[in-house]
């Protein structure tokens, strides 16, 4: 095996940047990602993705040489981004997500060398792709955004597509979206400063990823699934979720609603099922945040009630992180102990609350100085 893979590396080192041998190059580069796949090679792998990108490297340093590879050829770049293409691949099969996300950034430079697009099918493959990763990472933000970018090009390319077809494409897309958290609500300064956050920068290179201009938001994605049409075109039992999650206001039976929804859906559905707990997640905030339009207080028995599917310390936990924020403000008064209760603030309460810890920051940073 060690000779195998030392003859693979010192063929590809010996045909690189030659376009007399150009499509032997990408031959036995494919081989050699099959034999780290075959004998589950993961330290050669990534020795083998690092000699593949200093050969591109070299090809773009080095055009001008002769017999040197042109990659503003249609025919080179698209032997290129085949090769990525299976490289990502087997990335995602011997589960190097690091690679993974390595060989995403390479495909995306080729991409942008190119004048015109890959070819619609390759492209939804790579979106396809790009969602497992995400999935990964546990980001459904990027993941929703690159099931949205496969659903669109599958129905714009393939205009024979099943019912059923159909049906899985758009319910994977609609449960991806709506298991994305809730994000914290900002001020417009807060707004601004999170200009300079690496966060939003890393946002971007991701986005940048799935050809967007701007890092997407959960309510761009809601208002491009709502435009799009997809709600209507999920699963039957499906269907009824988006507007009780997104749309209604019923409080006091949300919770128990989704539950009984998602426990169907993960029966008939498994595939969709690794999106359930993230949605009875986002539910549960959404009923602190309608509960706090109708109560000032709630005893913390009330609340569990409303929550079947969550013991009381996670539902705490779960509703205190966001608190912290200051996306769903409250306070647990633990002094009524056991049937301790829940605090929700009105809005002028809100500001109120805000301008006492900005008063109290104010008078330490006079002490201090």
């Amino acid at each position: 095996v060690k000779f195998l893979w030392e003859v693979y590396r010192h063929v590809l080192d010996i045909l690189k940047n030659n376009n007399k041998v150009e499509k032997l190059y990408q031959d036995m580069a494919q081989l050699a990602f099959t034999f780290c796949i075959k004998y589950e090679r993961k330290t050669e792998f990534r020795k083998l993705s690092d000699s593949v990108r200093n050969h591109l490297n070299l090809i773009i340093k080095h055009s001008h040489q002769t017999n040197s590879i042109n990659l503003n050829d249609p025919v080179s770049l698209q032997l290129h981004l085949d090769t990525r293409l299976y490289q990502l691949d087997c990335a995602i099969k011997i589960s190097l997500w690091q690679e993974a996300i390595k060989t995403i950034n390479d495909i995306h430079s080729l991409m942008q060398l190119s004048k015109k697009k890959p070819k619609p099918q390759a492209l939804a493959n790579y979106y396809k792709k790009q969602a497992l990763v995400f999935s990964k990472a546990n980001n459904r933000l990027f993941e929703a955004c690159a099931l949205m970018k496969h659903y669109q090009l599958v129905f714009d390319q393939k205009k024979t597509a099943t019912v059923e077809e159909k049906q899985m494409l758009a319910s994977g897309v609609l449960m991806a979206t709506l298991a994305i958290p809730l994000p914290a609500s900002m001020s417009e300064n807060e707004k601004y400063l999170d200009l300079q956050n690496s966060t939003k920068d890393k946002n971007m290179t991701l986005a940048s990823y799935l050809d967007l201009q701007h890092a997407p938001t959960r309510e761009t994605l809601i208002a491009d699934i709502v435009k799009q049409g997809i709600p209507g075109k999920v699963y039957p039992k499906l269907q009824p979720l988006f507007k009780i999650l997104e749309i209604d206001f019923q409080p006091l039976k949300l919770c128990s609603l989704v539950d009984n929804m998602l426990t169907n859906v993960e029966k008939t559905y498994p595939d969709l099922g690794p999106y359930a707990v993230d949605v009875r997640q986002v539910a549960v905030l959404r009923l602190m945040r309608q509960l706090a339009q109708v109560y000032d207080k709630i005893s913390i028995s009330k609340v569990v009630s409303l929550v079947p599917y969550i013991e009381p310390l996670e539902l705490e936990l779960l509703i205190i992180e966001p608190a912290k924020t200051l996306d769903l403000q409250l306070r647990i008064d633990h002094s009524t102990r056991p049937l301790y209760s829940v605090v929700l603030f009105s809005i002028r309460e809100r500001r109120l609350l805000v301008d006492r810890q900005y008063n109290r920051c104010r008078a330490k940073c006079s002490e201090i100085s």
